[in-house]
Order: C-alpha cells, then structure tokens, then sequence
C-alpha cells in the first residue's frame, strides 16, 4: 500500500531522501556507462555523422527509462532484505478492524465504476460477487455501489439498463446501488469523477475507484477504509494491483511479470516516494473532501492533445493532493 497524504509536511524522511539520491545515481550512473560504451563502440572519438550522434541521443533517451525500472527494482530488492517491504502506510490489524465496524455504520463508503462502452455483465458479476463477499460482514451496508456510466450510444445505454436493473433485483435492499449515464461524456473519466464527487460526494468520507476489469475482495476493501480512519491526514492510499486473467500471449507475459517483478517495483517506489506515491486511476481510496479541494483539474490552453482537458488526469490529482 502507498498512500499521499492531503497534508505537505515540513520535512520528509531522511532516509526517503537518501534512498531518492541513492535512486538518481543509479538511474543517471548506469545511462552514462551505456552511453560511454556506445560512444566508443561507435568509434566517435574519430568522428561521425549527425546521424551517429542522433542515434546516440536517442539510444541514451531509451536507455534511461530501462535504467529507471532497474534501478528502482534495485532499490526495492534492497529494501524487502532489509525486511522494509513495499508498504508506506501500515495497514490496520485484524482486530483493530473488527473494533471500528461497529462505530462506523454513519459513514457509508462508495465504491464508483466509471465505464464506457464496457461489457456491463462483467461489471454486473463483479459487483455480484464482491456483494457475496459482504453480504455476511458486519459492515456490509457501509458499502454503496455507483455505476457511473459513460457510454454515449443508445444500444449500450439500453443493454446497462437492463443488466444493472436486474443486478439491483438480485441484490435486494441490503445494498445500495446506483446506475446513472452521463448525456455528455465531458471530459472523459476525469470528468465522470468530478461529477460524482460534486452530485454524491458530500454524503461520503471516502470513495474507492474501480477499473471496469477491476477485482478486490472484501478484506482489502475493510483494510483501506480503516487504515484511512487511522490515518487522518492521509489523503489517498493506493493498493498494488496485478494483472491477471490475460488472455493473450502478450498479456501473460505481462502478467507474469507483474507477479514475478511486481513486489520488487513497488517496493522501490516506496522507498524513495515515502508518502508521496503516485495514483494509478484505480483500486485505490481517496478521501472525498481531500480530492474536492485540491484535484480539480484546469483547461489547457491551445489544441489537444497538448491542450483541452487533461488525458492522465490521475498522475496530475496525485501531485495536486500532495501539493494541498
């Protein structure tokens, strides 16, 4: 779990800071090794063309995003021997959970589902079987579930309809869901959010955001929003998700390699983020009132995609968080 706080402290942890120096020299050590390399290699000690030159510069770009995902790698490995693991924020125990659900039952928690054009029965099943999860907690009407659709033809707002009409039927009153269809998808999934949290957000603490592939169980879910009530000034907390039930051979590979290289990346973000991690748009918990101050997203100015709304609107909500 990473998490950014609302709040900007004075001053960040030493060690964060020796591990982002520690980061830097690795990133910028190791693209100067290569480029030293290729430049021999090229023999431009002797001279050479714009064209030699251009493809050094170019190489030396490429290389320094594949030196950042070792280094960083790197820096995670050291820190899971050092038994630090890939946490930020130390999540609430068990009991500590157990202890708070009884004192909560005021401050419902909504789980959104920004969609466009998706499959709405793979939405409707995830939401099924999510509910089947809580359906015998405790907390389980805490939870209220917000479809927030996107989708901009007749034919897919039709099959929405009827799917989460029927998805409300089977669930039955133990649970709160919400359908709802934007006429104009302004400003895409930003823009789906902010409409959310300017029409619904008052009435809840806390939202989490799921991807229309998005899984998470019960348990995580119930340690999110009690790490958040343990931890006032954090603003967002961020799980890490990994990918699965790819169907492709790319997408295996992908997915392999989340599992295999996943905890040792995420490690190495938090430790050099510390509690400025970034948001990655999905499975993660905001506090609403955080987010409503602080990430509202300005027009650029000119053409896109330079200019117009902003595409990767959760990279920019992340640094204004940690900004406020």
């Amino acid at each position: 779990m990473r998490m950014v706080r609302k709040e900007v402290s004075q001053s960040e942890d030493f060690s964060t800071w020796l591990n982002r120096l520690l980061f830097a020299a690795m990133t910028f050590g190791a693209t100067w090794l290569f480029l030293d390399g290729l430049y021999a290699a090229l023999s431009l000690a002797d001279g050479g063309t714009i064209l030699h030159y251009l493809f050094l510069g170019l190489a030396g770009v490429t290389f320094i995003w594949m030196a950042f995902g070792a280094a960083n790698a790197t820096l995670g490995t050291m820190a899971i021997l050092r038994g630090r693991g890939h946490d930020t924020i130390k999540l609430a125990a068990p009991s500590r959970i157990r202890g708070l659900d009884l004192r909560r039952g005021d401050s419902p928690t909504a789980l959104l589902f920004p969609i466009y054009h998706e499959n709405p029965e793979d939405i409707a099943q995830t939401i099924l079987t999510l509910s089947e999860q809580l359906r015998n907690r405790a907390e389980s009407q805490r939870y209220h579930f917000f479809i927030l659709s996107d989708s901009q033809s007749d034919q897919a707002r039709n099959r929405e309809h009827h799917t989460f009409k029927r998805l409300i039927r089977v669930l039955g009153p133990q649970f709160s869901v919400v359908y709802r269809n934007r006429k104009l998808n302004t400003e895409k999934k930003a823009g789906n959010i902010a409409d959310w949290v300017s029409n619904f957000g008052a009435a809840y603490p806390y939202f989490v955001v799921f991807d229309a592939d998005s899984r998470m169980s019960a348990e995580t879910l119930d340690a999110l929003v009690s790490t958040m009530d343990l931890n006032p000034t954090a603003g967002l907390i961020q799980t890490v998700p990994r990918l699965r039930d790819s169907e492709t051979v790319f997408g295996q590979l992908q997915s392999y390699a989340s599992v295999t290289f996943g905890e040792p990346s995420a490690a190495g973000f938090a430790a050099w983020q510390g509690a400025s991690g970034n948001y990655w748009g999905h499975n993660a918990i905001i506090r609403t009132l955080a987010f409503a101050e602080s990430a509202g997203l300005p027009q650029l100015e000119g053409r896109a995609p330079f200019g117009g709304h902003i595409r990767s609107h959760d990279f920019v909500e992340a640094a204004l968080m940690r900004r406020m």
